[in-house]
């Protein structure tokens, strides 16, 4: 179906580009939108007409949404749309190495994801078998991101699978991608770190996304630094529920707490 939106919009400043599973991002050109729009993970389950983009510019967002019922009828024959969300435009920003002197690498299947560490002028490492739920190459994802601390100063490694459960509600799915991270992923990425020497390990989510509401929310998250000169503390487990060693209100500032 994104093919066939390419082709449908051609022309009109508009441009799709095919993403990984519902992901795909929309490009409109020379245009300084104002738009208000709901990510569908956040209205699972509700009627979708009233929260339909909003803003001075919502019409021609909604007329695309509209058009683009043509493209899945023709590919699959139902009377569906393609749901747009999550809008920005690129930031302009210095590289991470720029201002910290750090050379930084990605590990992602989330466009998302790299197209943030792009703005931030990390490297981006193409992982074969990742796919941003609980199938995805677990394995490959932590060596892959051992091989690529031999010439970065750090690594980012995103998980997506335990979020997407979350969204879903799923409990199994939820607890298949955290035992995957502990068993398949520290195990590489420990061993790793205690090879390379002078190495440290940081665990933690980005945010929430409890089964019961299935959404994104604000709140504090469970967080663990491993490694060269970190002292072990009280805690046994690693849950929501453990007792900090250290607290950051402003989550951006975590990278000075890992390299302190």
């Amino acid at each position: 179906a994104i093919e066939r939106l390419k082709k449908m919009f051609t022309g009109s400043g508009v441009e799709f580009y095919q993403g990984l599973s519902y992901r795909h991002l929309m490009v409109v050109r020379n245009r300084d939108l104002d738009l208000q729009t709901t990510p569908p993970h956040d209205i699972s389950g509700r009627k979708v007409a009233e929260y339909l983009p909003q803003g001075r510019d919502a019409a021609l967002i909604n007329e695309i949404m509209q058009d683009s019922r043509d493209a899945f009828r023709q590919d699959t024959g139902q009377a569906t749309s393609i749901w747009l969300w999550g809008q920005g435009k690129r930031p302009a920003m210095p590289s991470y190495q720029e201002l910290y002197g750090l050379k930084g690498a990605a590990i992602a299947a989330v466009d998302l994801i790299k197209g943030i560490a792009g703005c931030a002028g990390m490297d981006i490492v193409e992982v074969p078998g990742a796919t941003g739920f609980i199938d995805t190459n677990f394995e490959g994802k932590a060596r892959y991101g051992v091989d690529a601390l031999r010439d970065h100063d750090y690594v980012f490694i995103h998980v997506e699978a335990p979020d997407e459960a979350g969204h879903m509600g799923r409990l199994d799915y939820k607890l298949s991608a955290i035992e995957s991270i502990d068993s398949i992923m520290l195990p590489i990425l420990m061993q790793g770190a205690k090879e390379l020497g002078d190495c440290r390990i940081l665990l933690t989510p980005d945010h929430p996304t409890p089964l019961r509401v299935m959404t994104h929310m604000a709140a504090p998250v469970p967080a663990i630094i491993w490694g060269t000169g970190i002292e072990p503390d009280s805690n046994m487990v690693y849950t929501e529920n453990m007792k900090p060693s250290f607290e950051l209100k402003d989550g951006y500032k975590i990278a000075a707490e890992l390299f302190r």
